[in-house]
């Protein structure tokens, strides 16, 4: 199985700039690599995401991984001014 480093790099190649919240189990944050599958529009083994319509703003993306992170955890979007709906990918 690969690890956190190599399946974010793997789906960050187009652009390796990332900030990684790794924790040791599971093997990768589920919620990260959802996250970078759709900033990027597709997942590391290039499988399409799990929903029809691809997100085209960073609050939309942050949307799907958080849809579809089936960890115990709260991912958290804090967003006062509403920039993110506002920033295209």
């Amino acid at each position: 199985m690969a690890t956190i480093v190599q399946r974010m790099d793997n789906l960050l190649r187009d652009d390796p700039r990332a900030v990684i919240d790794a924790r040791p189990a599971p093997p990768y944050d589920e919620f990260l690599y959802h996250f970078a599958a759709a900033l990027r529009g597709r997942y590391d083994d290039e499988q399409p995401l799990r929903e029809p319509t691809l997100p085209k703003t960073i609050g939309e993306a942050f949307r799907y991984a958080r849809a579809w992170d089936r960890a115990p955890e709260t991912p958290l979007l804090s967003d006062p001014a509403g920039i993110a709906h506002l920033t295209w990918i």
